[in-house]
């Protein structure tokens, strides 16, 4: 692995400029986050790193594209399956280690229920969870812990922090809370 390198990327949709000449370097394996209102090119700078969009113009280095995990705005699990099978997905652990998976992040009561069954906060945690089993060296989140309660908010980051290290991590926020409780070693503010 090595850092990620946005040089001088913009992008634009029609006369909308979303990103214009950014450079910015997400260190290997640290957490980095990236902020700023909405419309202002987040998720547009991860489907770019993520090899999703082209962008206009700039180039993008470092990306370990085949080693990269997401967690999308929408959880993009399968529906019909249950949590288990979503993870079995991208993990080879077996059916006792990937309960054990899911309890750390109380989803226990989940483990066999198909996944449009659940919550969406339990959505959004298997998501997580699918994420952080996939065999990678980079994951990018956008917006991870939307939609928990405070409690399972701050188990869930710290269960990020926990199993992203060694990874490099870089996840899209609002919250400026969730920068302290994934302990972010880089910002990047977008306007």
């Amino acid at each position: 692995m090595m850092d990620i390198i946005v040089d001088n990327v913009s992008k634009s949709y029609g006369e909308q400029v979303v990103l214009k000449k950014l450079t910015v370097r997400f260190p290997e394996e640290k957490i980095s986050c990236i902020m700023g209102p909405s419309g202002c090119g987040k998720t547009t700078l991860m489907r770019i790193l993520l090899g999703l969009e082209r962008a206009d113009e700039g180039r993008v280095e470092g990306v370990p594209y085949g080693k990269i995990s997401a967690v999308f705005q929408e959880d993009r699990l399968c529906e019909n399956v249950s949590a288990i099978r979503n993870l079995k997905l991208v993990s080879e652990k077996d059916e006792a280690e990937l309960r054990r998976e899911m309890e750390a992040l109380r989803l226990g009561e989940a483990f066999g229920k198909p996944v449009r069954e659940l919550s969406g906060g339990m959505k959004r945690r298997v998501a997580i969870l699918r994420a952080l089993l996939a065999p990678c060296g980079c994951i990018m989140m956008d917006e991870p812990l939307k939609g928990l309660d405070e409690e399972t908010k701050i188990v869930t980051a710290g269960y990020i922090r926990k199993n992203a290290k060694e990874k490099t991590l870089i996840v899209i926020t609002h919250d400026r809370q969730d920068l302290e409780l994934l302990g972010a070693d880089k910002l990047l503010t977008l306007a």
